[in-house]
């Protein structure tokens, strides 16, 4: 989890570096004539954002299906135990 989170800052970080140099220096060529529109920028830039919302709500699922899963493993490793013990103290009565 802790690298989706990581993976996520560095695309933020990325969007947030590609935007103020975009700002910065001239759209590159290539499209529509020659020239990306502002309107195209804003568009991608929305894209990626949106985009980015939905890593960070996926990583919260994500991370909320981990703790339970610890959660319920736990339970289970803690019951499998219980049941050890009692099998091994039926296992001695019967050998006694």
């Amino acid at each position: 989890m802790r690298h989706c989170q990581q993976a996520i800052a560095k695309k933020d970080e990325l969007l947030r570096l590609y935007a103020s140099e975009q700002q910065e220096e001239p759209p590159p060529e290539g499209v529509a004539g020659g020239v990306v529109s502002s309107k195209a920028q804003t568009e991608w830039l929305q894209l990626l954002s949106e985009e980015c919302r939905e890593l960070r709500e996926s990583n919260s699922q994500l991370q909320s299906e981990a703790d339970l899963l610890k959660k319920t493993t736990a339970e289970v490793e803690q019951q499998e135990k219980e049941l050890m013990q009692r099998c091994m103290e039926q296992f001695s009565k019967l050998h006694i």
